[in-house]
Protein backbone atom coordinates (compact mmCIF):
# COMPACT_ATOMS: atom_id res chain seq x y z
CA UNK A 1 0.00 0.00 0.00
CA UNK A 2 1.38 3.41 -0.91
CA UNK A 3 -0.48 5.22 1.90
CA UNK A 4 -1.62 7.97 -0.43
CA UNK A 5 -5.28 8.35 0.44
CA UNK A 6 -5.11 7.90 4.20
CA UNK A 7 -7.76 9.36 6.45
CA UNK A 8 -6.74 10.84 9.77
CA UNK A 9 -8.02 7.66 11.43
CA UNK A 10 -5.87 5.57 9.07
CA UNK A 11 -2.79 7.57 10.03
CA UNK A 12 -3.51 7.07 13.72
CA UNK A 13 -4.06 3.33 13.21
CA UNK A 14 -0.70 3.04 11.48
CA UNK A 15 0.94 4.84 14.41
CA UNK A 16 -0.96 2.93 17.11
CA UNK A 17 -0.15 -0.48 15.63
CA UNK A 18 3.55 0.28 15.16
CA UNK A 19 3.26 -0.27 11.43
CA UNK A 20 6.03 0.86 9.12
CA UNK A 21 5.66 2.90 5.93
CA UNK A 22 8.03 2.97 2.97
CA UNK A 23 7.72 5.98 0.71
CA UNK A 24 8.68 5.90 -2.98
CA UNK A 25 8.59 9.56 -4.02
CA UNK A 26 9.76 9.17 -7.63
CA UNK A 27 6.86 6.81 -8.27
CA UNK A 28 4.38 9.18 -6.65
CA UNK A 29 5.57 12.14 -8.67
CA UNK A 30 5.77 10.19 -11.94
CA UNK A 31 2.40 8.42 -11.86
CA UNK A 32 0.68 11.39 -10.17
CA UNK A 33 -1.73 9.42 -8.04
CA UNK A 34 -1.00 11.52 -4.98
CA UNK A 35 1.58 11.97 -2.26
CA UNK A 36 1.51 10.10 1.03
CA UNK A 37 1.21 12.29 4.12
CA UNK A 38 4.77 11.64 5.31
CA UNK A 39 5.06 14.77 7.50
CA UNK A 40 1.82 13.87 9.32
CA UNK A 41 2.93 10.25 9.78
CA UNK A 42 6.38 11.41 10.95
CA UNK A 43 4.78 13.71 13.55
CA UNK A 44 2.80 10.70 14.83
CA UNK A 45 6.05 8.76 15.33
CA UNK A 46 5.56 6.31 12.44
CA UNK A 47 8.74 4.61 11.25
CA UNK A 48 9.22 5.78 7.65
CA UNK A 49 11.71 4.22 5.27
CA UNK A 50 12.63 5.16 1.73
CA UNK A 51 12.35 2.89 -1.29
CA UNK A 52 11.97 2.92 -5.03
CA UNK A 53 9.41 0.91 -6.94
CA UNK A 54 11.72 0.41 -9.88
CA UNK A 55 12.02 1.17 -13.54
CA UNK A 56 8.39 0.68 -14.56
CA UNK A 57 6.94 3.22 -12.16
CA UNK A 58 9.74 5.50 -10.99
CA UNK A 59 12.39 5.34 -13.68
CA UNK A 60 15.14 5.17 -11.08
CA UNK A 61 16.88 2.94 -8.60
CA UNK A 62 18.78 5.92 -7.21
CA UNK A 63 18.29 5.94 -3.44
CA UNK A 64 20.06 9.28 -3.09
CA UNK A 65 17.58 10.80 -5.53
CA UNK A 66 14.72 9.24 -3.55
CA UNK A 67 16.11 10.65 -0.30
CA UNK A 68 16.38 14.14 -1.74
CA UNK A 69 12.78 13.94 -3.00
CA UNK A 70 11.48 12.71 0.37
CA UNK A 71 13.10 15.65 2.11
CA UNK A 72 12.08 18.30 -0.42
CA UNK A 73 8.52 17.03 -0.83
CA UNK A 74 8.16 16.81 2.94
CA UNK A 75 9.24 20.42 3.27
CA UNK A 76 6.89 21.72 0.58
CA UNK A 77 3.87 19.65 1.61
CA UNK A 78 4.20 20.69 5.26
CA UNK A 79 5.30 24.25 4.47
CA UNK A 80 8.07 23.65 7.01
CA UNK A 81 11.71 24.03 5.93
CA UNK A 82 12.79 22.03 8.99
CA UNK A 83 10.80 18.95 7.95
CA UNK A 84 13.01 15.95 7.11
CA UNK A 85 16.45 17.52 7.54
CA UNK A 86 19.46 15.65 6.16
CA UNK A 87 20.00 13.72 9.41
CA UNK A 88 16.42 12.46 9.51
CA UNK A 89 16.46 11.63 5.82
CA UNK A 90 19.66 9.60 6.19
CA UNK A 91 18.04 7.71 9.07
CA UNK A 92 15.00 7.03 6.87
CA UNK A 93 17.33 5.55 4.21
CA UNK A 94 19.25 3.37 6.66
CA UNK A 95 18.04 2.59 10.17
CA UNK A 96 14.32 3.10 9.48
CA UNK A 97 14.38 0.96 6.35
CA UNK A 98 16.12 -1.89 8.15
CA UNK A 99 13.57 -1.72 10.99
CA UNK A 100 10.71 -1.79 8.48
CA UNK A 101 11.90 -5.05 6.93
CA UNK A 102 12.67 -6.70 10.27
CA UNK A 103 16.45 -6.42 10.07
CA UNK A 104 16.88 -3.55 12.52
CA UNK A 105 19.19 -5.58 14.76
CA UNK A 106 21.40 -6.67 11.83
CA UNK A 107 21.81 -3.70 9.45
CA UNK A 108 21.05 -0.01 9.20
CA UNK A 109 23.90 1.38 11.30
CA UNK A 110 27.65 0.83 11.46
CA UNK A 111 28.23 -0.93 14.77
CA UNK A 112 30.23 -3.91 15.96
CA UNK A 113 28.21 -7.11 15.61
CA UNK A 114 26.12 -5.91 12.66
CA UNK A 115 26.56 -6.84 9.03
CA UNK A 116 28.96 -4.55 7.22
CA UNK A 117 26.70 -2.90 4.63
CA UNK A 118 28.52 0.20 3.42
CA UNK A 119 28.21 2.53 0.45
CA UNK A 120 31.31 4.60 -0.32
CA UNK A 121 30.79 7.95 -2.05
CA UNK A 122 33.44 9.31 -4.41
CA UNK A 123 34.71 12.37 -2.57
CA UNK A 124 35.81 15.10 -3.03
CA UNK A 125 33.84 16.27 -6.03
CA UNK A 126 32.93 19.84 -6.91
CA UNK A 127 29.20 19.43 -6.18
CA UNK A 128 29.88 17.80 -2.80
CA UNK A 129 32.69 19.95 -1.40
CA UNK A 130 31.82 21.75 1.80
CA UNK A 131 33.44 20.15 4.81
CA UNK A 132 30.90 21.77 7.16
CA UNK A 133 27.91 20.34 5.27
CA UNK A 134 28.97 16.82 4.24
CA UNK A 135 25.71 15.15 5.21
CA UNK A 136 23.58 17.90 3.72
CA UNK A 137 25.55 17.66 0.48
CA UNK A 138 25.10 13.90 0.43
CA UNK A 139 21.32 14.21 0.72
CA UNK A 140 20.79 17.27 -1.48
CA UNK A 141 23.58 17.04 -4.06
CA UNK A 142 24.82 13.45 -4.44
CA UNK A 143 23.38 10.93 -6.87
CA UNK A 144 23.85 7.26 -7.50
CA UNK A 145 26.57 8.09 -10.01
CA UNK A 146 28.65 9.35 -7.07
CA UNK A 147 28.79 5.85 -5.56
CA UNK A 148 32.31 4.45 -5.74
CA UNK A 149 32.03 1.12 -3.91
CA UNK A 150 29.38 -0.99 -2.17
CA UNK A 151 29.85 -3.67 0.48
CA UNK A 152 27.00 -5.90 1.66
CA UNK A 153 27.61 -8.22 4.58
CA UNK A 154 31.27 -7.32 4.24
CA UNK A 155 31.40 -8.58 0.64
CA UNK A 156 32.41 -6.26 -2.18
CA UNK A 157 29.56 -5.92 -4.69
CA UNK A 158 30.88 -2.81 -6.45
CA UNK A 159 34.46 -1.62 -6.51
CA UNK A 160 35.44 1.72 -8.03
CA UNK A 161 32.20 1.91 -10.02
CA UNK A 162 32.34 -1.65 -11.39
CA UNK A 163 30.17 -4.55 -10.23
CA UNK A 164 32.32 -7.41 -8.98
CA UNK A 165 29.70 -10.16 -9.22
CA UNK A 166 27.78 -9.30 -12.40
CA UNK A 167 28.68 -9.01 -16.06
CA UNK A 168 26.73 -5.82 -16.70
CA UNK A 169 27.56 -5.72 -20.41
CA UNK A 170 26.28 -9.28 -20.94
CA UNK A 171 23.12 -8.62 -18.91
CA UNK A 172 22.44 -5.39 -20.81
CA UNK A 173 23.00 -7.08 -24.17
CA UNK A 174 20.62 -9.90 -23.23
CA UNK A 175 17.96 -7.44 -22.03
CA UNK A 176 18.22 -5.46 -25.27
CA UNK A 177 17.95 -8.67 -27.29
CA UNK A 178 14.76 -9.63 -25.42
CA UNK A 179 13.26 -6.17 -25.79
CA UNK A 180 13.93 -6.12 -29.52
CA UNK A 181 12.52 -9.64 -29.90
CA UNK A 182 9.29 -8.87 -28.07
CA UNK A 183 8.85 -5.38 -29.52
CA UNK A 184 8.65 -6.95 -32.98
CA UNK A 185 5.72 -9.09 -31.88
Amino acid sequence: MHCIWLTERDRHLIAETGSHVITCPSTNTKVTDGMPPMPALHKLGVNIGIGCDGEASSGSYDMLQEARLVSLLGKISSNDAAMFPAETTLQMMTRNGSRAIGLGDQVGVLEAGRKADITVINYPQVHLIDERRLLSNLIYSATGSDVDSVFVGGKVLMWRGEFTHLDVKAITAYALELMRKYNKS
